[in-house]
């Protein structure tokens, strides 16, 4: 008797979801530093208690300045410009996220164990400015309230921070499906993005413990993460030292790449750091 091959036949629908997720990554833009330049950074290795953790550096230099924190899905290569050309010559890293990049091992759905990895990329004594991106943002936040000694200030740039206006789309339900058949980085986006309404609640009730001074940069035609969460920021971050809130009219989810607003996300970051290096 023949052995009969086995086919796996994927429902239309739900491979179309698969290219729908994967699509939605492939039309971002990025970084525009030149490869080689980029290549020409410095890669460290960080233990934490979560395990190693890839770092990339602006300088071999042990004390940086600035930490730059990745969205959903990304990596530390996302801030390449930003490292390439430190802002205001700051030594700068920027990390891969547990379960993306070089970064090995599972994705860490929870913000407190992300905020974890964050701080490990810090030496011992290091006070750093923190910027985060999209999912980036609360990651930088917690990190800011869980160790208040080693951040010294927050740029919160498109942040995701409310959870009210965290609701599920219907390729984060389809992506649970396909879960198996997802590349690495969009399998654990989207158990970061499933997971994260119940952490943001939990970090809610927290924000107005925050006193380090922080900096918001957002744009209101942002598809992804409304700008919304500017107000809920406002209205939550009672004890802060000092809000800088910086409202970009035409910028959409992606302003940390497109050049004319990138310079907007720069000088942000710039005034920020003056303010925490005069305190």
């Amino acid at each position: 008797m023949r052995p009969r091959r086995l086919q796996l036949r994927v429902p239309r629908g739900l491979a179309r979801a698969a290219v729908t997720l994967c699509g939605a990554c492939a039309g971002m833009p990025g970084p525009t530093a030149d490869p080689a330049a980029v290549a020409a950074l410095t890669r460290l290795c960080c233990d934490s208690r979560l395990g190693a953790v890839s770092v990339l550096a602006s300088a071999p230099g042990p004390l940086p300045a600035i930490v730059y924190v990745h969205g959903t899905p990304g990596s530390a290569t996302n801030w390449a410009d930003y490292l390439v050309t430190p802002v205001d010559g700051h030594d700068s890293v920027a990390l891969d996220r547990p379960g993306f990049g070089r970064t090995a091992g599972p994705c860490r759905p929870s913000l407190a164990e992300q905020a974890a990895a964050v701080t490990a990329v810090l030496p011992d004594g290091c006070e750093a400015v923190l910027v985060g991106h999209s999912l980036g943002g609360p990651i930088a936040l917690q990190a800011a309230l869980d160790h208040p000694d080693r951040v010294r200030g927050v740029v919160l740039v498109a942040a995701s921070v409310d959870p009210e206006l965290e609701e599920l789309r219907w390729y984060n339900r389809v992506g649970q499906l396909l879960s198996g058949l997802l590349p690495r980085a969009l399998r654990n986006a989207n158990r970061e993005i499933v997971a994260l309404r119940p952490e943001l609640v939990a970090l809610r009730d927290r924000l107005g413990e925050l006193r380090c001074p922080v900096a918001i940069v957002h744009g209101r035609r942002d598809p992804l993460v409304p700008y919304a969460n500017v107000a809920f920021l406002e209205q939550r971050l009672t004890g802060v030292a000092s809000l800088a809130i910086t409202t970009l009219d035409d910028a959409d989810h992606f302003l940390i790449w497109r050049p004319e607003q990138a310079s907007v996300v720069r000088d942000a970051i710039a005034r920020l750091v003056r303010r925490c290096s005069a305190r």
